[in-house]
């Protein structure tokens, strides 16, 4: 690896944009290489004094969130623009990002719906939960639960948890669709299984319930507990009363009180 990287850093040297473009993301990614988001940062700002769109895109991100380089907002917007004017969906998606929430740039509400929306017929799986969101409350545009969940729905088959999440509670609640406990359930499983601890939780109570899945105190235990153990208080509260009544594990008062507490 060392006589390629040697190569490739010979290459970004004389002015080669890919080559620039994969030493960056050697150093980001840590790669065959010690992670260095300062050296990622240089050499995507190499590539964009050549006009690359991925290097904005990706140079933008990291303004936006200070990492490798001082964090600058405007800086941010602003090399997310030129990405996103070129319809880099990861641009777009953090361009709306900066209007929804005033980062960089003046708060613009239909803006912010404009880039997820565009990010989001490109696949963009974080613009599809977010312009979900905007139409489930009626932010940037008129509330309507059945686009939201149309893409809600996307995201969710991209493995985005908390679409995942959301996809269950409006399916569990009949928003935007008929009420499905059984699909419910289905997502909220998905997101639980990626270590989302409110899924974990929401699922965790359908099986002491018996909603949408066979009634399972022991099922309920473990996902109660897997969300306590990431500190989600009310199910932390609720191993409490397993342990105080011995559903789904041996009566332990001793537990049940570390719980309460």
């Amino acid at each position: 690896m060392s006589g390629e990287l040697t190569r490739l850093q010979q290459d970004a040297d004389s002015g080669d944009i890919e080559a620039q473009l994969q030493l960056a993301d050697l150093y980001e990614n840590g790669i065959g290489v010690v992670n260095d988001f300062g050296q990622a940062a240089y050499w995507y700002q190499l590539a964009v004094a050549q006009g690359s769109v991925k290097a904005h895109s990706k140079l933008g991100q990291m303004y936006l969130r200070g990492v490798g380089v001082a964090k600058d907002e405007k800086q941010a917007a602003n090399l997310l623009k030129f990405a996103a004017e070129k319809n880099d969906s990861t641009a777009e998606a953090n361009l709306a990002w900066c209007y929804q929430h005033g980062l960089g740039v003046e708060p613009d509400l239909k803006k912010a719906f404009h880039y997820y929306l565009s990010a989001a017929k490109l696949g963009n799986a974080g613009a599809r939960y977010n312009l979900a969101f905007m139409y489930s409350v009626g932010t940037g545009i008129e509330k309507n639960l059945l686009e939201a969940f149309h893409w809600y729905e996307l995201a969710a088959k991209q493995g985005h948890m908390k679409a995942q999440l959301n996809l269950g509670l409006m399916l569990a609640k009949g928003e935007g669709i008929e009420t499905d406990e059984a699909k419910a359930a289905y997502w909220y499983k998905e997101a639980a299984n990626q270590g989302y601890a409110k899924a974990q939780y929401n699922l965790a109570l359908m099986y002491g319930g018996g909603v949408g899945v066979e009634q399972d105190d022991e099922a309920a235990f473990k996902w109660h507990q897997l969300a306590a153990e990431q500190n989600y208080a009310r199910a932390q509260f609720n191993i409490g009363l397993f342990y105080a009544h011995g559903l789904g594990i041996g009566q332990d008062y001793e537990q049940a009180r570390h719980y309460f507490n």
